[in-house]
């Protein structure tokens, strides 16, 4: 007999907590996706963090959750990639003046 399993999404988002999230923390999808889906290393491309960085995100639910493609493979949607840069505040690095 073949056993067959069930379908689980990437990541299973921690459960809510008694404090409150604050808009600039939470990332919101957009209600409807388009575009092209985006692997990790264009992601990387578009959002310059870590590999790492991205995955923590995702657990603080600050970054797109990703489509699972395959057992080993996943990808974001672009329309999630351009949502998540147009939330994301200018950085406050320093500048060098010439």
């Amino acid at each position: 007999m073949i056993s067959s399993e069930i379908a689980k999404p990437f990541y299973d988002p921690p459960p809510p907590s008694d404090s409150k999230m604050t808009d600039h923390t939470s990332f919101r999808a957009p209600e409807s996706h388009s575009g092209r889906l985006l692997s990790m290393k264009q992601v990387l491309r578009e959002v310059p963090v870590h590999r790492a960085t991205i995955y923590k995100m995702m657990a603080r639910n600050e970054f797109p959750q990703p489509v699972q493609l395959s057992r080993r493979r996943v990808a974001w949607w672009e329309s999630d990639i351009e949502a998540f840069k147009a939330q994301k505040p200018v950085s406050s690095a320093p500048t060098l003046h010439n």
